[in-house]
């Protein structure tokens, strides 16, 4: 089928990042392996994560902040899909890394969620304009890793003193 000028096809290729197969796609679809790809979760300290997954009474019992702000504590997420979205790498640590760099909001320490989906499927949209976007259609269960932007570098597993309490 002919598309734009360009030649669609449903026939699925390899996705290989650094000579690493991370899943397949076509010209609508990627469809990553298991592992392969992770939501990110970003927070600003492990005391703002603490008041998002606590209960709040808790956390005001062992915090004992001043106000509410920290009441409603969400964070912001970043999709680490090697091969996709500009992304060409398979290290999320060197990815985190660029990140951090790049963001001139973030200063001294920064704290991450890296969620690794068992699979996740993107779909194309294409909008009446001819743009488009890739829209996750499924992600399955994740398997999260903590890492933590300090001094220059990235370094894996953090906790909160919430946790560290238990």
């Amino acid at each position: 089928m002919w598309l734009g000028g360009q030649v669609m096809s449903d026939e699925f290729k390899e996705l290989i990042v650094e000579g690493e197969k991370v899943g397949d796609y076509n010209d609508t679809t990627y469809a990553y392996d298991k592992y392969q790809m992770a939501t990110v979760e970003q927070w600003t300290s492990p005391r703002e994560f603490d008041a998002y997954q606590y209960d709040w009474d808790a956390f005001k019992e062992f915090y004992k902040p001043d106000n509410e702000d920290e009441m409603y504590a969400e964070c912001e997420d970043e999709e680490f899909t090697p091969g996709m979205n500009g992304i060409n790498t398979t290290d999320i640590e060197k990815w985190l890394l660029e990140f951090c760099e790049k963001s001139d909001w973030i200063k001294d320490e920064f704290y991450f969620i890296a969620h690794w989906r068992r699979y996740a499927i993107y779909k194309k949209y294409v909008y009446e304009d001819g743009e488009f976007d890739w829209n996750v259609e499924d992600m399955g269960e994740s398997s999260p890793d903590r890492y933590h932007y300090k001094d220059g570098k990235i370094e894996e597993g953090w906790s909160t003193p919430m946790e560290d309490e238990e």
